[in-house]
């Protein structure tokens, strides 16, 4: 059975966030302002951080983690990480996951999750 929780120590804090978009076969739409038009950066801008923002449209499949961020993690970090092994099977339907990704898009959404959970195995998903 794959390890599902995982109690990380200082020294294996992640270094990486998983980027989800990177996996799917088209990317995802941009988030729209109140009058319906495509959000532009400097409207984004006025309430987040610009690294935030350019993590938010990234198509990088890693993304590195600010040491600040690590800093605080390491801080404090009440909560272990739990790898989300169901949504690793091929066919998302058969657990009952109303995620709006259908068909084969749900499906690359598994083989993405499936490529974390094998890159945790390797020691890669928390950026060692």
């Amino acid at each position: 059975m794959p390890q599902h929780r995982y109690l990380l120590t200082e020294n294996k804090i992640p270094t990486r966030w998983y980027n989800i978009a990177a996996d799917l076969p088209t990317p995802m739409p941009p988030p729209l302002a109140p009058d319906g038009s495509p959000l532009q950066p400097e409207m984004m801008a006025a309430i987040f951080p610009m690294e935030l923002i350019l993590q938010e449209v990234s198509q990088d499949r890693w993304i590195t983690i600010p040491d600040p961020v690590r800093e605080i993690y390491a801080l404090w970090r009440p909560t272990p990480l739990h790898r989300a092994v169901g949504f690793e099977q091929q066919d998302l339907a058969q657990f009952g996951v109303q995620t709006g990704l259908a068909g084969r898009q749900g499906n690359r959404a598994g083989v993405g999750l499936a490529r974390f959970g094998q890159a945790v195995e390797r020691g890669e998903g928390a950026g060692q």
